[in-house]
C-alpha cells in the first residue's frame, strides 16, 4: 500500500518485471553493447535506421509520400546522415494539421498506446506507438537508468505523471501535489532512487529532507539550472543525473556517472542542432530536430522539438561513444525578444542568480523569470528557509546589470510570492515570455 495525492492508501500497482519480454530484453542488451562501439561504427548503424524509417514512412504514411514528392526527394537518395537535410522539417503545426495522415496506413489506435503531449506550448499533439515502439521505449529508459547504477532490486519512486517501466519497484506519485505532501510520501516510501523534474527537486532540497535518503536521484523535464543542482547536493550529498526526452520519442539522452554533460542515444533518433536550417559547431545553441528510428506507428522525421541545446565536441571519461550534448538551453518559444528586436536566451540571467545563490544556498527555493513586455522583466521567487530581504536589491541590481552588457533597455522587478505555480503535469517553466 502507498499514499496517493489526497492522502488516502493506494494499493501499490504492480509493473511487468525486468525480463517480462524478450524482445524489451533484446533492445537492453543491444544498447548496452552498443554504448562501447566506435563513433563510426554508431554512425554506420543510425544510418541503416535511418534508411529503413524514411523507406518505411514513405510506402505507408500519407504525410511523408506527399511531402518527400513535394521536394522531388526519394529515399534512395539518403546516402549518408546528412542527406536527411533534403527533407524539409516538420513542425507540431504540421503534425496537427495532417493528422491522422501522419500515422501509417492500417493503424488501429485501440490496438496502440495514445500519449498526449503536455500542450505547455498550445493544444497537446496526440502520439501512438506501437507495441514494438513501446517495448524499445521501455529498454531505452531502463538503459539509461541502470548505466547509472540503478538496480533491479531498488525501490524507485517517480514523482511525475505515472509511465510505464520495466523496474518492478517502481511507483509513481503526483507531482502536482504540495512539496510538503510529496516529502511526507518519501518518508514513508523511502526510495532507494528518486525520478522527478528539477524544479520539484529543488523545492524538496530546500525543506527538511530528514528520513529521506535515496542512493541515486534523476531529473527531468527542465534546464538544471546551478542553483537546482546546488541545493539537492547540499540536502542529499548526491549528483543529479540529468535526463533528456519528450513524450514524442521517450528518452534522447542521459548524464552518466562522469557528469560530462548528456549522452545522445543514437540507436533510437536522429538529433540536429540548426540555425536556420544549418547545423550548429558545437558550442553553440541550436534548434533541436529530431528524427524518430523505431516508431513505425507514427514515424517523425526532422521533427522540430521547439528546445535549443548546445553541442559538445569533448569525449567522454566513462568511455561511452554517444555523443554528448553540453546543456539544454530550454524551449525556443521561452527565448525573450529584446526591445531591439534581438532573441535573447534568459539563460543569461541564470549567472546573476546563480552568484546570489552559490554563497547562500538556501536563501531562495524557487524562482521564475517572467518577460512581461520587451521592456519588463519580472523575478518571482520564493523564499528559502534563510532567506535575506538584502538579496532582493542585489538580484534586481545583477539581472539589470545583465540587460546592460548586451545594451538593451530593460526594467527589472522582483517579487516575493508564496508559491510558483505548477502545470497540470507538475512542472514549473522558470523562463517564461508573455510578448507575442
Amino acid at each position: 500500500m502507498e499514499l496517493s495525492s489526497t492522502g488516502r492508501l493506494v494499493k501499490k500497482i504492480k509493473i511487468k518485471s525486468l525480463f517480462s519480454g524478450a524482445r524489451v530484453a533484446y533492445h537492453l542488451l543491444q544498447l548496452r553493447k552498443n554504448q562501447w562501439k566506435s563513433p563510426q561504427e554508431l554512425q554506420k548503424i543510425q544510418l541503416t535506421k535511418l534508411k529503413a524509417i524514411v523507406h518505411y514512412a514513405y510506402g505507408n504514411v500519407p504525410y511523408y509520400c506527399k511531402l518527400f514528392d513535394s521536394v522531388k526527394f526519394k529515399p534512395d537518395d539518403l546516402k549518408s546522415l546528412s542527406d536527411i537535410r533534403k527533407i524539409p522539417i516538420t513542425t507540431k503545426k504540421d503534425v496537427r494539421a495532417n493528422y491522422p495522415e501522419i500515422v501509417s496506413k492500417g493503424t488501429d489506435n485501440s490496438k496502440h498506446k495514445v500519449f498526449y503531449t503536455s500542450g505547455s506550448t498550445g493544444i497537446p499533439l496526440t502520439i501512438i506507438r506501437d507495441q514494438k515502439a513501446l517495448d524499445y521505449s521501455l529498454a531505452l529508459k531502463a538503459y539509461a537508468f541502470m548505466a547509472c547504477g540503478v538496480k533491479v532490486t531498488d525501490k524507485f519512486i517517480t514523482v511525475a505523471q505515472s509511465e510505464e517501466s520495466l523496474l518492478p519497484n517502481k511507483s509513481s506519485f503526483n507531482a502536482a501535489a504540495e512539496t510538503e505532501t510529496i516529502i511526507d510520501y518519501l518518508r514513508q516510501a523511502k526510495p532507494d532512487v528518486l525520478y522527478t523534474y528539477g524544479n520539484i527537486l529543488a523545492g524538496i532540497a530546500a525543506c527538511d529532507v530528514s528520513g529521506i535518503h535515496p542512493r541515486l536521484i534523476f531529473s527531468q523535464g527542465i534546464k538544471l539550472s546551478r542553483h537546482f543542482r546546488d541545493l539537492v547536493k547540499s540536502a542529499f550529498g548526491l549528483e543529479v543525473f540529468d535526463t533528456y526526452g519528450s513524450i514524442e520519442f521517450s528518452r534522447l539522452a542521459f548524464e552518466c556517472k562522469a557528469h560530462s554533460g548528456l549522452h545522445m542515444i543514437t540507436d533510437c533518433a536522429v538529433m540536429e542542432f540548426l540555425n536556420d536550417g544549418e547545423p550548429v559547431p558545437p558550442g553553440e545553441p541550436g534548434h533541436i530536430v529530431v528524427t524518430s528510428l523505431y516508431n513505425s506507428s507514427m514515424p517523425l522525421i526532422r521533427y522540430a522539438l521547439n528546445d535549443i541545446g548546445v553541442l559538445s565536441e569533448e569525449v567522454c571519461s566513462c568511455g561511452r561513444s554517444w555523443p554528448l550534448i553540453k546543456s539544454i538551453e530550454g524551449r525556443y518559444v521561452d527565448f525573450f525578444t529584446m526591445p531591439s528586436g534581438k532573441k535573447i536566451n534568459p539563460g543569461i540571467l541564470y549567472f546573476p542568480i546563480n552568484k546570489e545563490t552559490r554563497e547562500n544556498i538556501f536563501c531562495i527555493s524557487q524562482f521564475q523569470i517572467v518577460q512581461m513586455q520587451k521592456d519588463k522583466i519580472v523575478l518571482n521567487i520564493v523564499k528559502g528557509r534563510e532567506f535575506n530581504p538584502e538579496i532582493i536589491t542585489r538580484l534586481k541590481k545583477g539581472v539589470g546589470k545583465s540587460f546592460t552588457d548586451i545594451r538593451e533597455d530593460v526594467s527589472v522587478d522582483v517579487r516575493i510570492v508564496s508559491e510558483i505555480q505548477k502545470e497540470r503535469t507538475g512542472k514549473i517553466r522558470t523562463m517564461i515570455s508573455l510578448v507575442k
